[in-house]
């Protein structure tokens, strides 16, 4: 080797070891993110979670690894503030089954825990997302909904039939949920969702590997007390059953409006599920 040659090497050992290096860094921040994630989630779901973003890390890590270049680095600026919601995609959970399920439900845990009474859902609004968006404006908002009509259509995927689990959960002792089953059906019915929205920019960062869940009661964003931090001693009555859900319509909401003659949320568009 000539002292040239030999200056090259170091060279392109040293483009490698930045790139890599800039991989590595991609996949810091895609824990920090999964940490987050998971100091709200109890830990038997922690699993669930880590399985799911695995596989999202797995097609990400490669293409965010900017290409090595020469040049030194700008320093890394600070992050964009996080992007609200502003939207959500769900289907809802209205059945008469449910609707006595979630009574008798809060029936008993109000017995435990009085000083829940005011943080419990409003029936009518029941529901379970599936992937929350960030939206600007009218215009985002028509093509999101046109969006989800032939991401439907072209899925070709029949009604989901959904039970519920009758063993209460929290996140951080503010949300008190229970979770649906089968997750790998409603994991099926929001991927092609996943991916469409996220092409799009408009998919927010919950939803890349979101835990489902159905939200009983939660506590306003202000209040510091984790009032269901011992849930898991309430036990429910064997025969209290949610029943059996069929998933045939998706729907597209604006976040935090209820103020409808139903008591739900403001609905964008309604999609029927295609009977394949």
């Amino acid at each position: 080797h000539s002292f040239t040659e030999n200056a090259k090497d170091d060279i392109s050992l040293l483009q490698n070891k930045s790139a890599q290096d800039e991989e590595n860094m991609s996949g810091t921040e895609d824990l920090n993110h999964l940490a987050e994630e998971l100091s709200i989630a109890p830990k038997e779901e922690q699993t669930e979670i880590v399985e799911e973003c695995k596989d999202s890390w797995e097609g990400e890590r490669g293409t965010e690894a900017e290409p090595a270049s020469s040049t030194p680095q700008e320093p890394r600026s600070k992050r964009p503030p996080q992007r609200k919601a502003t939207h959500f995609i769900c289907f809802r959970v209205d059945s008469p089954a449910a609707l006595q399920a979630f009574q008798r439900v809060q029936k008993k845990v109000l017995s435990h825990l009085p000083q829940s009474e005011p943080l419990w859902v409003d029936p009518a609004t029941l529901h379970v997302t599936l992937s929350l968006l960030v939206l600007k404006g009218p215009e985002e908002v028509s093509a999101a909904a046109e969006l989800l009509r032939t991401t439907i259509r072209n899925s070709h995927k029949p009604p989901i039939s959904v039970s519920f689990t009758p063993k209460l959960r929290h996140f951080n002792g503010t949300v008190l949920h229970v979770t649906p089953q089968p997750l790998s059906d409603i994991q099926n019915l929001n991927s092609p969702l996943q991916e469409t929205f996220k092409d799009k920019g408009w998919l927010h960062r919950h939803s890349r590997c979101p835990t489902y869940h159905l939200t009983l009661a939660k506590s306003q964003e202000s209040m510091t007390e984790k009032v269901f931090e011992g849930i898991g001693t309430v036990k429910l009555a064997k025969d209290i059953n949610f029943g059996k859900l069929e998933v045939n319509k998706l729907y597209l909401c604006v976040k935090g409006h209820t103020n409808t003659e139903d008591g739900f949320y403001q609905v964008v568009c309604a999609v029927q599920m295609p009977n394949v």
